[in-house]
């Protein structure tokens, strides 16, 4: 049976092919477009489908230069889109689409012209007709849609800027007539610089803010504040927040807590209920675990309290009352004792504090003190910590007296004899200090800031840390006076002496003594040490002849018509320094225009 199949196929195959021919003979009797089309779908692999296929396009061409239809064109494009009359064609459709678009007049067939012909001779007359009538449309629908459309489609159109517009008039009704944060929000995106963002804004702020203040939690205010830190309510936020993290922080009972609310709101309503609350926890603290390094005692009540060997490092101890406290063996290294009591109280190494100790535990003696109140005259007395502020003393004598840490802010001072005293940390901002004599004194910490001491001695002083910011010091003597990490920061020192004079960094903080904009003209400097920050200091016509200015800075600094000869620099900053006319270390003066260099005359 099988060995009769080939038979059968080669049968099958005969009576096919003459099927598909005979119907080839009629599509050419007939020929026409429909017949050929007919022919080609119904046997689409027999030998005259590509002869039927040439037949239709050249009975559709030929079609088409005798009619010109746009339908035929169209047709032509649909079955021949390789054909051999490709380019004729479409120099036949192009006008032809134009001609229908004009004459149709709508938008959709002017588009499908500039689809078909994007460089076509009547693209620019079918764009600007097509893209009025969208914007008319546009106009006509007056609806957001319609503008996102417009502008959509026709992003190089010649209406943007008034569809724009009328896009963000439709953009905020919708977001005003909504009145979420959400809807101005989403306008805000669309139009950042809009005609209404400022009024957006402003309202998206006073909703957020609404939602937080009704919510009422430090997470909901948070959120307001991180999104509007320039916003209208954002004094009125904090204040809120403030309030409830205060209130949190307290019913914590947990210190942290409280210390994390006190540096995020310093200056808050709440403030000084939170310091109280934190300085009633600490207290607790100090006296149950006996240390409280670095905690915050601001005005505590300590008075009377066993506070022996607790560890108050670091402490803030402001306006504490300590009166009568026993402190021996205590940890105070860094204590801040500012305004503190501490009348009778024991300090840590075992001694009475004097009746007035405020701020720090006076050790004078009473007999001694009343003795300089009625004699003004008490060497070598015992005046540790003694309050003198505003004292009528010109002329006192305390010579090798131990006045470490007296205040003699605002007092008179004039012609005083401290030959000798000992003077560290004692404080005499705005002192009146003429003539007084420090030589030989010691004034580690020692504060002269603003004082007036013309003509004052301190030569051979020993200063360390010593602070003399804005202090008329004219003619003062320095001569053979160690300078460590001195602060001489706008200081008039005119005609002031510091020959063989040593300047330098404090050897323990290797804070460097500092003389900024310092007033230096005339000064006697010879032979000194001058390794320190003279940085817009005026030295003009100061003697510095032998000066070591190793290290030294004077940048910006004014050394017109100074005396350098034989001076030693190395590892001097000289940027922008003026050394017109100064006399150069050969010797030789320095021409006009000497900035940073001496130039030669």
């Amino acid at each position: 049976m099988t060995s009769r199949h080939p038979f059968f196929l080669v049968l099958l195959l005969l009576i096919l092919g003459g099927c598909a021919h005979s119907a080839f003979e009629k599509a050419v009797e007939r020929n026409s477009f429909e017949a050929y089309q007919n022919f080609r779908v119904e046997y689409p692999e027999s030998e005259w489908a590509n002869e039927a296929k040439a037949r239709q396009e050249t009975l559709l061409y030929s079609r088409i230069e005798a009619e010109g239809k746009l339908e035929d064109m169209d047709l032509y494009l649909e079955f021949f889109g390789d054909g051999v009359h490709l380019p004729q064609v479409h120099l036949l459709r192009e006008p032809k689409m134009f001609e229908a678009a004009v004459k149709s007049d709508v938008e959709s067939d002017y588009r499908r012209y500039l689809s078909a012909y994007p460089e076509g001779p009547n693209f620019q007359a079918a764009a600007t007709r097509g893209d009025q009538l969208a914007f008319d449309a546009a106009q006509q629908q007056n609806s957001f849609e319609a503008y996102e459309k417009y502008l959509k489609e026709n992003p190089k159109g010649n209406f943007i800027a008034e569809a724009t517009s009328a896009l963000d008039d439709k953009a905020w009704n919708r977001a005003s007539q909504s009145g979420t944060e959400e809807a101005y929000q989403k306008y805000l995106s669309l139009f950042p610089q809009g005609k209404s963002a400022d009024t957006a804004k402003k309202a998206w702020d006073q909703k957020a803010f609404q939602t937080a203040k009704n919510l009422n939690t430090r997470a909901s205010l948070e959120a307001y504040i991180d999104t509007f830190p320039k916003g209208d309510n954002l004094v009125e936020a904090h204040k809120i927040r403030s309030h409830i993290w205060f209130l949190e922080a307290k019913a914590s009972g947990a210190p942290e807590q409280l210390r994390a609310f006190l540096k995020a709101y310093p200056q808050s309503e709440d403030t000084q209920p939170a310091r109280k609350t934190l300085v009633g926890l600490n207290r607790v603290r100090v006296l149950s675990q006996r240390a409280c390094p670095k905690c915050i005692l601001v005005g505590i009540d300590l008075h009377g309290e066993d506070l022996e060997k607790v560890d108050l490092t670091g402490a803030n101890l402001q306006g504490a009352n300590l009166e009568g406290a026993r402190m021996l063996g205590a940890k105070l290294d860094g204590v801040n004792l500012d305004q503190a009591h501490l009348a009778k109280a024991t300090w840590t190494d075992g001694k009475v504090c004097a009746e007035s100790s405020v701020g720090l535990c006076a050790r004078y003696l009473a007999s001694d003190f009343q003795r300089l109140m009625t004699q003004k005259k008490c060497p070598k007395c015992q005046l540790h910590g003694a309050p003198l502020n505003n004292m009528e003393l010109e002329g006192v004598d305390l010579r090798g007296a131990d006045l470490r840490e007296a205040r003699f802010v605002e007092a008179n001072l004039e012609n005083a004899k401290l030959a000798g005293a000992n003077l560290d940390g004692a404080d005499m901002t705005q002192a009146n200090l003429k003539f007084a004599d420090f030589s030989r004194a010691g004034l580690k910490g020692a504060k002269f800031d603003k004082a007036v001491a013309k003509e004052a001695n301190l030569s051979n002083a020993r200063l360390q840390r010593t602070s003399f910011k804005e202090t008329d010091l004219r003619r003062a003597l320095f001569n053979r006076t160690s300078f460590l990490g001195v602060d001489l920061e706008k200081a008039d020192l005119r005609r002031a002496e510091f020959e063989q004079s040593e300047w330098g960094p404090d050897p323990d903080t290797n804070q460097p003594t500092l003389a900024l904009g310092a007033d230096l003209r005339w000064a006697h400097l010879q032979g000194s040490r001058l390794s320190a920050d003279f940085k817009g200091a005026n030295l003009s016509e100061a003697r510095m002849q032998k000066t070591d200015l190793t290290g030294a800075d004077f940048e910006k600094a004014n050394l017109a018509g100074a005396d350098l000869t034989e001076a030693k620099f190395s590892g001097t900053n000289l940027k922008e320094a003026d050394f017109t006319g100064a006399l150069w270390i050969d010797g030789k003066a320095c021409s006009d225009g000497s900035i940073g260099v001496c130039f030669k005359k």
